[in-house]
């Protein structure tokens, strides 16, 4: 089910991915400002709606099949597909952990080191896990077609 600000998002004419985009690159610069107050706030504003959106943008990825494309023309992929599925609730999981740590003004304060470094992190791992999806996806889009001369 979709919430409220999901449905604006996609209403004002970006896609899950492209929102997603612009919430992370706005996560990247909060994260380098000194940790004040403000910060914090505008910090779980974010992480707020990365939370509203993550749900949505992997429903629609395992719409009708996750990486179906893939693993029809390789089903010894599966493993690979299957382990990429899983990531999507562990960083949705994770995603909720660093949202309840910045909900606290007293723990940002106290441990604003170690909560900007996980947030990296986190973030780190959204893009490895993008960058393994397209790489399967291009894989076998190049062994199907083939590459060209």
């Amino acid at each position: 089910m979709k919430s409220s600000h999901t449905e604006e998002r996609i209403s004002l004419g970006l896609d899950l991915v492209q929102w997603e985009y612009l919430l992370l690159g706005e996560l990247r610069e909060l994260i380098a400002d000194p940790p004040t107050e403000l910060t914090r706030r505008a910090l779980a504003m974010v992480l707020d709606a990365l939370f509203d959106l993550l749900p949505a943008r992997f429903d629609s990825e395992e719409h009708g099949g996750y990486l179906t494309d893939v693993t029809g023309r390789f089903p010894h992929w599966q493993d690979q597909v299957d382990a990429l599925r899983v990531e999507h609730g562990l960083l949705y999981e994770e995603l909720r952990d660093l949202r309840s740590s910045v909900e606290d003004p007293e723990m940002v304060r106290k441990h604003s080191a170690r909560l900007l470094s996980a947030t990296e992190d986190w973030m780190d791992r959204v893009r490895t896990h993008e960058r393994e999806e397209r790489r399967l996806q291009q894989i076998a889009t190049n062994l199907t077609v083939g590459v060209g001369d």
